[in-house]
């Protein structure tokens, strides 16, 4: 399953953390991200707007956002 939390914050950083103990071996995609969420998952910082996000998840196969 592949997981993408759309923030750069402190509660995206706890959300993220907390579901990656729940569910080890998933793939997470952060949107932009921080410097704490990169120990977690994928930091994708270059998307510039919500269509960017869309085809980012569509294209990568994001299945829970």
């Amino acid at each position: 399953m592949k997981v993408m939390i759309v923030g750069g914050g402190g509660r995206e950083h706890a959300l993220g953390w907390t579901l990656a103990k729940s569910y080890e071996g998933r793939d997470f995609y952060f949107v932009p991200g921080n410097g704490g969420t990169i120990t977690i998952g994928h930091n994708i910082e270059d998307l510039k707007d919500n269509s960017d996000i869309v085809k980012f998840a569509k294209g990568n196969g994001i299945d829970l956002t």
